[in-house]
């Protein structure tokens, strides 16, 4: 489902900590219920200030007319009456390695505490549409990638690959990365190349079936 057209996405605020200073309280709740649970909790927690964050907004819910989305409808309900208590969720976190020059900035690390949603892709939406916005004078678009794509999200920067970047085989890949001039050095993309790879030669294989079908047919 295709959420980012809802009204309360679009309003959803966005930004590094230290720069839209969430409440004691929300940040609070993200640390103990969020980052700690993290496998990179210490530097996380380390890096606090230098986190972009996505989060609910309740505001957003007194400009919705009764058809379009409600918070309710996406968090669960333990989400939701934080959300109504502290006015604000965080849904979301990135950190961002912006130390090389050019147009591609790399995600460090990403996750998200509620699924199914594409929170992850809406983040770094927001993170391209705000950098282009507030701190580039360039005119020239930010791309995002990740730097390293472990094994158990390789299906999902695939669909993430395909959607933005229009890359479908480890063909694509290459020539994604030389076109952008991404820093070979710093990335690891070897479980993504995988399931690439895997999808060309089902691709293929089903390719050559219906051929085999079609000529059997003319037969």
């Amino acid at each position: 489902m295709d959420i980012e057209k809802e009204f309360i996405i679009k309003d959803m605020i966005f930004g590094k900590i230290s720069d839209i200073r969430p409440s004691f309280e929300v940040v609070d709740e993200f640390i103990h219920e969020f980052l700690y649970k993290e496998q990179n909790k210490s530097i996380l927690i380390n890096d606090l200030s230098n986190l972009y964050i996505l989060s609910a907004f309740l505001g957003s819910e007194s400009c919705l007319n009764k058809t379009e989305m409600k918070w309710c409808d996406i968090l669960n309900d333990t989400q939701n009456d934080i959300l109504k208590k502290n006015g604000e969720y965080i849904i979301g976190y990135m950190l961002i390695d912006d130390s090389y020059d050019g147009n591609i900035h790399y995600i460090e690390l990403i996750n998200t505490r509620v699924r199914n949603h594409n929170f992850a892709k809406i983040m770094m939406n927001k993170y391209t549409d705000l950098y282009d916005n507030k701190y580039d004078d360039s005119h020239d678009n930010k791309y995002l990638v990740p730097k390293d794509i472990i094994y158990s999200s390789k299906n999902y920067w695939e669909k993430i690959f395909q959607d933005m970047f229009l890359v479908y085989t480890s063909r694509d890949l290459e020539e994604f990365i030389d076109e952008y001039k991404i820093n070979k050095k710093i990335i690891n993309y070897d479980y993504l190349c995988e399931v690439l790879d895997e999808k060309e030669i089902i691709d293929n294989d089903c390719s050559n079936s219906c051929d085999d079908s079609d000529s059997n047919e003319i037969l």
